[in-house]
Parts: C-alpha cells; sequence; structure tokens
C-alpha cells in the first residue's frame, strides 16, 4: 500500500511539474502566481491532451502514449512560460514565498495521505455508484480505441460524461497503476487537490488584501509586482479548505453521540434535519442505522 502510495503521488508530483509553467504564467498576477493550483492544472492538461491524441487516432491508450503526453506537455509548457518561471523563481528568493510551496506541498501530502489510509480501512466498492464508478474505469482502462467501450453494454460506448474517470484512469497509465487500485488512490488524490484550491484561491484573496492594506495607494501595481504572502494568509487558506471539504460533515458527530442515547433533539430542531431523530436509531454504536440515511 505505501509503495502504491508513493509511486502514485511521484505522478502526480510529475505532471504538477510538467505544468507549472503555465500555471504560473496564465495565473501570473496572484500573489502566489498560481502555485497552488499547478496540481490540478497539470492533471487536466495531461488527461486532456492524451484524451486528445487517443480521440484522433493518434497515440494508444497504453502507458508509453501517456508518458510522451506528459513529456510534450513539459516541454511546450517550460517553452511557453519560462519567463513566468524566472518571475517566480525571484519572488521565492526575495520575498520569502518560499513558504507557500512548503505550506502547499504539505497540505497536499498530508490530506492524500490522511484519505488513503482511510480507504485503506474501507476500500472496498460495493455500494451506491461505487460499482459503476470502479467499471468505467475498468472500461476506459481496457478500450483499444475510441470512444471507450461500456463494459455494461457490450458493443456500446460509453454514453456518460467520463472526464473524472478518463483523468484518474490517466494517472494509472503513468504509473502503471490499475483501476482496482486507482479508484481509491484517486478519491485521495481528488480530496487533497480540493483542499489546495480552497487553500489557493483564499490565501491570494488574503495576500491582496493584506498587501493593499499596507500599501494604502502609495504604489501602483503591475503585472510583475510581488505580493508578500504572510503566515496570516496561509492560515486563512488552510481554515477555507477545512470549511470547505470537512466542516460540512461535522454532523456526523451529532449522529453519533445520539447512536449513543444522548438528547440531541435541541440541536436537530435548530438546524432542521428532516426525520431526525425520528428515523434515527440509538444503536449503542458509531452510527445510527445501516439505511441510506447519508442522503439527507
Amino acid at each position: 500500500m505505501m509503495w502504491l502510495m508513493l509511486v502514485w503521488y511521484l505522478t502526480v508530483q510529475a505532471m504538477t511539474v510538467a505544468a507549472l509553467p503555465v500555471a504560473l504564467r496564465v495565473l501570473s498576477p496572484l500573489p502566489d502566481r498560481g502555485y497552488s493550483l499547478a496540481k490540478a492544472l497539470g492533471v487536466l492538461l495531461v488527461g486532456v491532451g492524451f484524451w486528445l491524441a487517443y480521440a484522433y487516432g493518434l497515440l494508444r491508450n497504453e502507458r508509453g502514449a501517456a508518458w510522451l503526453v506528459l513529456l510534450v506537455v513539459a516541454v511546450a509548457a517550460g517553452v511557453w512560460g519560462r519567463r513566468a518561471v524566472v518571475v517566480w523563481w525571484r519572488d521565492l528568493r526575495e520575498q520569502g514565498n518560499w513558504r507557500v510551496v512548503v505550506v502547499a506541498e504539505a497540505l497536499f501530502a498530508t490530506v492524500f495521505a490522511v484519505w488513503c489510509v482511510a480507504r485503506a480501512y474501507a476500500p472496498s466498492a460495493n455500494h451506491t455508484e461505487q460499482p459503476m464508478d470502479l467499471m468505467f474505469m475498468n472500461s476506459i482502462w481496457a478500450s483499444a480505441t475510441f470512444p471507450p467501450q461500456d463494459a455494461w453494454f457490450a458493443g456500446y460506448a460509453i454514453s456518460y460524461y467520463y472526464l473524472g474517470y478518463w483523468l484518474l484512469t490517466t494517472i494509472g497509465q503513468l504509473s502503471a497503476i490499475p483501476p482496482h487500485f486507482a479508484y481509491n488512490l484517486g478519491q485521495a488524490t481528488w480530496y487533497g487537490l480540493l483542499w489546495l484550491g480552497c487553500f489557493g484561491v483564499v490565501m491570494n484573496l488574503l495576500a491582496w488584501r493584506f498587501d493593499r492594506a499596507t500599501r494604502d495607494g502609495a504604489e501602483e501595481e503591475t503585472a510583475e509586482a510581488a505580493v508578500p504572502i504572510h503566515g496570516a494568509s496561509m492560515a486563512g487558506g488552510v481554515l477555507a479548505g477545512a470549511a470547505v471539504a470537512l466542516a460540512g460533515n461535522v454532523w456526523v458527530i451529532v449522529e453519533w453521540l445520539y447512536a449513543q442515547g444522548l438528547n440531541v433533539g435541541a440541536v436537530a430542531r435548530w438546524v432542521d434535519v428532516y426525520n431526525f431523530p425520528e428515523r434515527a436509531s440509538q444503536t449503542g454504536q458509531w452510527f445510527i442505522g445501516y439505511d441510506w440515511w447519508w442522503w439527507r
């Protein structure tokens, strides 16, 4: 498990490096020059590039072709965005913005690892849409022709939106990790990118706010003006990630308390959760029942 996690993580890092010059150039007005969004952009550029090459019959759906696309993206991005890389490197040295790189990488790695461990305790794809998700990934993995073939409707193509499955299968092709492992590693990747994206958006907004309050209109901003990113901005970014990716699930604490026999009716009425606690069971365990309660 640890070896698969490491290989997958390093593959995502390679896609990040390939797309980094594009992020730094396109998102250069941001205080972090777009570094915090480079991972998501890397997965998207390499994945869509591989999809286009496959769709037009230029490359096969195999590992070597995926790495060729990554190499093409890296070379093209390096040529097009080389000046942006120089400016970003200057910011790292002169403004101390190297801390953003450390925090962003630590945040993604931590969230990725934590969710990999969580899925290791419950790795099966055996309820609701999970079997369909895994089926689509296996269909894409095994399809030699475009469009990918539908395993549920033999002889026909997938008549469904499958970009997310394709992107995860692309990472699987690059890392030589088949879908039955890529499925859970992919969940951890999306969760890490969610945290990192929220972190980057809010951190950049706060950095702008603090910088403008400090300058108080004394200087006119330019496209290459370096904006220092302080600890408060990064802390706000981490909090934003927690608010979006984690806080929405804290209701489970109330459910757990009720399952242990505690009276949480006042809290339930305050937040107005439908059919709670009327249709919940005091099981004495960590859950309130085996039904599809989680839809609420």
